[in-house]
């Protein structure tokens, strides 16, 4: 079988992590299953213009009229087909979507859109002018983002291609019932996958007198950071012994770091995958304090690495955290959160890293996932 793939947000030289869990994605299932993949690549980011962005618009246009169609193999059974294609904001003419072709000599047997716009309103599109089905993945964190629901209402560019699709996926039982609410659509549930032959436990741990903490995300409020910044002042107040390592950068990253600036913090940035596994592999807990996700990455890379974690019960955490694995607390409650964590500590001896890893193992796998996946790709 030959399966188009169509990722939202797609890798560029500017933004190098802008949908790479897609790729990343797509990279397993060409290992673990007998299928030929084609991610297509548009430009999806590196060519998208944004009018609150105008200052990047010369460089984009510069960038889109030097770029050609090409198409390259990326590993065994997996192509990448690189289309440069303008596109904008969706209320101009679709986003310039519709003006989108693909090669006249590809053939494929399914189309695969991960989340419903762009991706799922290409597919749909496209699997309508191929006379192939399509699938949508939704990953949307809120389901949907507020530019797509007006008065109530789910605008038509997310509500048809969802309602016209073949199979919709969820990542979490939380996403499912948004798209239900909003859609009518019940959506089968498969969830991210990690690699757990990456993201492994440390050989060896060194033991330390001080709770070690790490967290890793935006710094935004969406991810729960002033809330966590007021737990840390209130586990300093209640003399817990802790050191941490917060990863990230942001719009709030700056206001952070000079009001903790008497808290035992490293701010190292943006870290790169083996500077987050060296993090994972360091830590005692992992602290996730976002106000809604719709899963989240990091809590199963965590655990692929035996490490325990307190996160709100913000959506699709409630579907990953569990009572062997970590503690859930009340979102957008910087006191809820600092008494999660003072709970781990005086417990922490409850959490059995080899359970935690085995649990992400059995669940989160990429061959687990993509078997799920592929069990779905092949009724079609």
């Amino acid at each position: 079988m030959k399966i188009l793939i169509i990722p939202s947000w797609y890798p560029y030289p500017g933004n190098p992590l802008a949908g790479k869990f897609f790729i990343d994605q797509a990279s397993a299932l060409a290992k673990h299953t007998g299928h030929d993949y084609y991610l297509l690549n548009f430009g999806q980011n590196e060519y998208q213009l944004r009018l609150k962005q105008p200052g990047l618009i010369p460089g984009k246009l510069r960038s889109f009229l030097s770029a050609r169609s090409q198409t390259r193999q990326l590993a065994e059974r997996l192509w990448e087909i690189s289309i440069p294609h303008l596109s904008w904001t969706n209320y101009i003419n679709k986003g310039n979507l519709d003006r989108l072709t693909l090669p006249l000599d590809l053939q494929v047997d399914l189309i695969y859109a991960l989340v419903s716009y762009p991706a799922g309103y290409l597919a749909m599109r496209l699997a309508r002018q191929m006379r192939v089905p399509y699938l949508i993945a939704e990953h949307s964190g809120p389901f949907p983002f507020p530019q797509f629901l007006k008065g109530g209402r789910l605008s038509p560019l997310i509500l048809e291609p969802i309602q016209k699709a073949n199979k919709v996926i969820a990542i979490s039982s939380f996403l499912q019932s948004q798209i239900l609410e909003h859609t009518g659509i019940t959506a089968d549930i498969i969830p991210n996958m990690v690699d757990t032959d990456f993201f492994v436990p440390a050989k060896h741990k060194s033991p330390a007198q001080s709770l070690r903490l790490f967290s890793m995300s935006a710094f935004t409020a969406a991810k729960g950071t002033l809330e966590l910044l007021k737990a840390l002042h209130i586990l300093a107040r209640r003399n817990l012994d802790f050191e941490m390592v917060w990863a990230g950068e942001g719009a709030l990253q700056r206001q952070i770091m000079q009001k903790a600036a008497r808290l035992p913090i490293r701010f190292p940035g943006t870290l790169k995958p083996l500077q987050a596994l060296k993090e994972y592999q360091s830590c005692d807990l992992y602290v996730m304090p976002s106000r809604i996700e719709s899963f989240s990455m990091v809590l199963i890379e965590a655990m692929s690495c035996g490490v325990p974690a307190v996160a709100t019960s913000c959506g699709g955490p409630k579907d990953i955290v569990t009572a062997q694995t970590g503690i859930l607390c009340e979102p957008q409650n910087a006191g809820a959160l600092a008494k999660a964590i003072l709970e781990y500590h005086s417990r922490s001896s409850d959490f059995d890293p080899v359970q935690i890893r085995s649990q992400c193992v059995k669940l989160y796998s990429e061959g687990q996932v993509c078997a799920q996946l592929n069990d779905i790709f092949e009724r079609f």
